[in-house]
């Protein structure tokens, strides 16, 4: 996924935004290893009935945008 970090364009993996237009709300897979969530605000597990997964949500801080998502 690209985010921009106060202006400046950033590759991180492992994290996925929750919603197709979902700007500051991302999720990562409960106790799967994750990069740039630091500072992040955790707003809950949601189970996925999709993937039979549960997801950590979170709120990322102010400064911090996704750009679009997929692996970059």
């Amino acid at each position: 996924m690209k985010v921009k970090v106060n202006g400046e364009m950033e590759a991180w993996h492992g994290i996925w935004p929750v919603r197709k237009n979902s700007r500051r709300i991302v999720c990562v897979l409960t106790g799967s290893a994750h990069t740039g969530l630091e500072g992040a605000e955790y707003l809950g597990t949601h189970y996925s009935r999709i993937s039979g997964e549960h997801y950590d949500w979170y709120r990322l801080p102010a400064g911090i945008e996704i750009v679009r998502g997929g692996e970059a």
